[in-house]
């Protein structure tokens, strides 16, 4: 069986890329026109996949209701009120306002 060679001529791949980029630098309308359609050609792939395939499905209902555990809430509204009344009655100091002179005439 004949061994396969699958190796890359580098330097010609180098030269045919230089060559490409030399032709559209030479005309640069053409090149923007090329780089424009091909940028619009990835924009309308990606809308088409995004906007028209998309699939709207209807959230699953769900057999059984949710049941929360009373004692744990209970917890929480305790915590919530003692947190509540420890915050009401932080005392607040009042600061100077740099701004705001009263004795101004």
């Amino acid at each position: 069986m004949p061994k396969i060679n699958f190796k890359i001529n580098i330097k010609g791949v180098r030269r045919a890329i230089t060559k490409i980029f030399w032709l559209l630098g030479r005309r640069a309308f053409v090149g923007f026109l090329i780089f424009f359609f091909i940028g619009l050609f990835i924009g309308g792939v990606i809308f088409y996949y995004y906007g028209f395939l998309v699939v709207v499905r209807e959230p699953e209902i769900r057999p059984y209701e949710v049941r929360l555990d009373d004692q744990l809430y209970q917890q929480f509204l305790e915590s919530y009120r003692q947190r509540r009344v420890s915050f009401d009655n932080a005392g607040f100091k009042l600061y100077f306002n740099p701004f705001f002179h009263s004795n101004i005439k």
